[in-house]
């Protein structure tokens, strides 16, 4: 797998992260949205978040170098890009801070229901595609 992959580098080179070569690859966009969602949960104290579509694991990777020192659940429903972001956490030893699991294994535990109905409500009203809905 790592041969069909490319190690980005971030932060002026003091971070990287594996991502493939082809297909989806994060942008600028991941970089502006996590600033915006590390102002947030630091002005609100939140030190538990779930990142739904974690993907190759950009954004907890972006808050933990920011200074995130909470926990983030990563949620990826695809098997291949759940399998980079189980690299890139372990690349980044940061597995202790970051817990991750294919998300229909998250979906079908009890303490997600609640979450899950707030995010398809949510959803609904913003009319997000989802395969939740």
């Amino acid at each position: 797998m790592i041969d069909s992959l490319t190690k980005t580098e971030i932060f002026n080179n003091s971070t990287f992260i594996f991502q493939r070569k082809t297909g989806y690859r994060f942008s600028a966009d991941s970089l502006i949205l996590s600033w915006y969602i590390f102002q947030y949960i630091n002005s609100k104290k939140i030190n538990k978040i779930m990142e739904i579509g974690s993907g190759s694991g950009i954004i907890p990777i972006i808050l933990n170098k920011r200074g995130f020192k909470g926990n983030i659940e990563c949620v990826e429903i695809q098997k291949n890009m759940f399998e980079i972001l189980k690299l890139n956490i372990k690349e980044k030893d940061i597995s202790l801070k970051i817990n991750f699991n294919n998300a229909v294994l998250y979906l079908e535990q009890e303490k997600y229901h609640k979450d899950i109905k707030l995010f398809k409500k949510t959803a609904k009203t913003l009319k997000i595609p989802s395969f939740l809905n």
